[in-house]
């Protein structure tokens, strides 16, 4: 009899297990397989690190979450910065562009980031690269509230520096007080739009 216990038991952890990972599934949640935090991009002391790179630095930032590359929204200035376009950049797979142009005199920048075939968040390729913490990050970053006639996630976020705090960009409408910045976001259809004002001179 306690054989048929055991057995019993057995049948009711595997279930449990399969029921778990539907659950999963259905919820699209990541899986996380970075096995040490230490290791991590966002939060570690990796050398190729988020926090390596930028965790002494000021400013804001757009993460471009499927080649983990980082664009700087306010930077300090070598004194040679003119108004126009500063940046343009296009992902592997020509998966999104982002355009800034840098109003220097009023401390504004203009950004659109356009989201093109095949800007799909990988959630495998984050969940080799981040702990559990900053993937729970990532995926309140990506999520969109309210209705966007149809509209899907982009793999893009907000990244403030000092914090390495992440910020969801992909609402109708929303905006942030960060340090000394105002940043308001727009977002409609493929494209991002981002008005981002330095409300100190501190970085210029």
């Amino acid at each position: 009899m306690r054989k048929y216990g055991i057995y019993l038991v057995i049948l009711v952890v595997v279930c449990s297990l399969f029921y778990v990972k539907g659950y999963a599934e259905r919820n699209d949640s990541f899986s996380y397989i970075l096995r040490n935090k230490k290791d991590c991009g966002l939060c570690g002391e990796k050398k190729d690190g988020l926090k390596s790179i930028y965790g002494n630095s000021k400013g804001i930032g757009l993460m471009c979450l499927n080649d983990w590359r980082v664009v700087q929204i306010f930077a300090p200035a070598d004194g040679h910065e003119q108004c126009g376009r500063i940046s343009y950049q296009r992902g592997a797979g020509g998966s999104y562009s982002i355009q800034i142009e840098h109003v220097v005199e009023s401390k504004i920048s203009l950004v659109e980031y356009t989201s093109c075939k095949g800007d799909v968040l990988d959630r495998k390729k984050l969940a080799e690269i981040l702990c559990w913490e900053c993937l729970g990050k990532v995926k309140e970053a990506v999520k969109i509230h309210g209705e966007h006639g149809g509209q899907k996630e982009k793999a893009v976020c907000l990244v403030e520096f000092p914090t390495m705090e992440l910020y969801t960009v992909q609402q109708s409408f929303q905006y942030y007080m960060l340090d000394n910045y105002y940043i308001q976001a727009q977002c409609e259809k493929e494209k991002i739009k981002m008005t981002a004002f330095m409300l100190s001179s501190e970085l210029f």
